[in-house]
């Protein structure tokens, strides 16, 4: 209700002078008609005539049923003049506001509008009234009791024959009921959409027809599209042709009304292959007929990665187990070989089990992604160093010695080292291993690696009667191993090993 409140008793004013009915006019014998069982006439403005006896009595008749009917009506019912001077309002509206006509009069707005809304309210009754346009607005209204509730105003304007409005006809409905739950409805799909968004499962809903309806960005950023893009595409469009009998089997089974847990795979947009674990069902309407199905799609991505490294790290620790026996079994016959006592076999055998053991340890602690060579020199030549800088010197760059070569490595490094402190450099206090390594290429991702073991200052250096197990572990296993060559010199002044050999992305 808008108005500017022009009168207090809640009554019509009388007509304006303009507005009364003067002259003569002959009388039009069809527009009579019986009114409360007496004759009248029904006049208009083109045919001006004296009032008739009764015709007062008549327009009271017609205002009082008006408002008897007004007040009714359980919706606020009011009329304003063109320039927004109110000319009535039924009762329902002073029953709910709680103000008399004479407060009505003097500021109601400011009496029952939500401060928020007045200013909004005024200048758009306002605007209407100077276009002539219908006006509609929802504000809030103060009850009785002080509470506000929400309102819905409409008012259409009344327009002579020569379109000139001469009224304004309005009612103001009571909408809080329903924006109450508008409101809850909005923040349920809020919920719901945050829910759905923030999810980590990709969720897919598809119409009776099989077409795309819904996705979330979860599923969308699964198949590489967005999730416009993807709406109204059918469903079988990401999956293989090869898969696709399967996916129509089962999305006929959703659309009949089944429920399904399963492993399947999409097409991604650039042609790769992503496997999701899968659960669907069909989606029914509030007749209980289905109107699609809903699905949520886990990527299985990581998991089927995770799963395939398990297997091979299976295989290669079955791998490693076999060469690990088969290294033991080595050593045990050359140590027993070349071991002229029990005590001599026995000690042996055991610095090389625990030559092993340590290079296993750095395989660990590297998650058996490699290990660097100096890590290796300095596990076994640690002991004889003297932190001087001059016994035991190691000069090369950072260098990966994949898994499969490490224990190889690891024992040939070992023997040099206890040949050296039993026979050579490291068993005098004067003599030095020096140790170098190189990688001529180290942008090259195949490049040969030249490793070279030198001793100095130790005692004179005599070749050997018989090759013992160091000698042919060099020559032999470890030339074998690394797929290279292998130099043993026994130089007077000390022995010297070089090794050159191919190793493929070891270089940090």
């Amino acid at each position: 209700m808008i108005s500017r409140p022009l009168t207090v008793d809640n009554k019509p004013g009388k007509l304006p002078a303009k507005e009364s009915l003067t002259g003569k006019s002959d009388i039009d014998t069809s527009k009579l008609a019986h009114i409360d069982g007496d004759k009248g006439i029904l006049l208009s403005r083109s045919d001006p005539v004296d009032l008739l006896p009764g015709q007062g009595d008549f327009l009271e008749k017609s205002e009082a049923r008006f408002r008897t009917l007004a007040d009714m009506i359980p919706s606020i019912v009011w009329t304003a003049a063109p320039d927004g001077t109110m000319t009535f309002v039924n009762d329902q509206w002073y029953r709910f506001c709680g103000i008399t006509p004479e407060q009505n009069a003097r500021c109601w707005p400011e009496l029952v509008l939500h401060p928020d809304d007045q200013a909004r309210c005024m200048e758009a009754w306002s605007a209407a009234r100077q276009s002539g346009r219908d006006f509609e607005i929802e504000t809030r209204i103060c009850r009785n009791d002080g509470e506000y509730r929400w309102f819905l105003t409409r008012a259409i304007p009344v327009r002579n024959p020569e379109g000139t409005i001469t009224a304004w006809s309005g009612t103001t409905t009571d909408i809080h009921d329903r924006k109450l739950t508008e409101e809850a409805l909005r923040v349920s799909e809020a919920r719901f959409r945050t829910i759905v968004e923030t999810a980590n499962e990709g969720i897919w809903l598809i119409g009776a027809d099989a077409r795309t309806q819904f996705v979330n960005a979860r599923m969308a950023a699964m198949l590489g599209c967005t999730p416009d893009a993807m709406i109204g595409r059918p469903a079988l469009e990401f999956t293989f042709p090869e898969d696709e009998p399967i996916h129509r089997e089962r999305v006929g089974r959703n659309l009949a009304g089944e429920f399904e847990q399963f492993e399947i795979r999409f097409r991604r947009k650039d042609g790769a292959a992503i496997p999701v674990l899968a659960a669907t069902s069909a989606l029914r309407d509030e007749l209980g007929q289905v109107s699609g199905a809903l699905g949520m799609f886990s990527d299985m991505s990581e998991k089927k990665r995770l799963e395939e490294q398990q297997a091979l790290l299976m295989r290669e620790l079955h791998h490693r187990v076999k060469n690990t026996l088969s290294t033991m079994q080595a050593l045990v016959n050359s140590t027993a070989r070349n071991a002229p006592a029990v005590q001599t076999f026995r000690d042996s055998l055991t610095e090389r089990i625990m030559s092993l053991a340590k290079t296993h340890t750095l395989l660990f602690e590297n998650e058996m992604t490699g290990v660097q060579l100096r890590d290796i020199l300095h596990s076994e030549l640690e002991p004889y160093d003297d932190q001087t800088g001059t016994r035991v010197i190691l000069n090369g760059p950072d260098l990966d010695v994949p898994p499969h070569l490490a224990l190889a490595v690891g024992m040939a490094v070992h023997e040099l080292t206890t040949n050296a402190a039993k026979y050579g450099a490291l068993s005098s206090p004067l003599g030095h291993v020096h140790v170098t390594w190189s990688l001529p290429a180290p942008d090259v991702e195949e490049s040969k690696i030249r490793f070279e073991w030198l001793e100095q200052g130790g005692p004179p250096v005599a070749v050997p009667d018989r090759k013992g197990f160091g000698t042919t572990l060099l020559e032999r296993v470890l030339s074998r191993q690394l797929g290279g060559e292998v130099e043993v010199a026994f130089a007077p002044e000390g022995l010297r090993v070089r090794v050159e050999a191919v190793l493929v992305a070891v270089a940090r």
